[in-house]
């Protein structure tokens, strides 16, 4: 996995900046009013979804600003990576057994959060033995 100077300008080798795009987007999508109305109940719908979004997009930005960064300042923001992914863990699940959201939303949600955690903790591995 590329990082840093090693990117290409686009950030294509950036393999877990890109898979937090992906995972925030499908955030997005689980988080978006149906046709028929949100599975989310009324009461707290927007304060909910509005926490799903905030932390995926936190992860997302903790990911790509330790992209450009070295040292202890990178190490903190991996860190603070490694807590949004729990907390997102966190929150997909309680929507999950409360129904709010579909098996296959909670198992795609899930597949992200899995790969990005290894990826996370492999670059922090990394880093600390370069």
């Amino acid at each position: 996995m590329a990082t840093g100077a090693r990117s290409s300008p686009d950030g294509t080798e950036f393999v877990i900046g890109n898979r937090a795009a992906e995972m925030f987007d499908v955030v997005l999508r689980i988080c978006s009013p149906k046709k028929g109305g949100s599975t989310f109940p009324s009461y707290l719908r927007a304060e909910y979804t509005d926490e799903l979004i905030r932390t995926a997009r936190a992860f997302l930005k903790d990911v790509v600003t330790a992209n450009c960064r070295r040292g202890t300042a990178r190490s903190d923001l991996q860190s603070a990576a490694q807590g949004e992914l729990a907390y997102l863990t966190f929150l997909v699940r309680t929507a999950y057994n409360n129904k709010w959201i579909s098996e296959r939303q909670h198992s795609l949600v899930f597949r992200h959060i899995g790969e990005l955690t290894k990826r996370i903790w492999n670059w922090k591995k990394s880093d600390a033995s370069g």
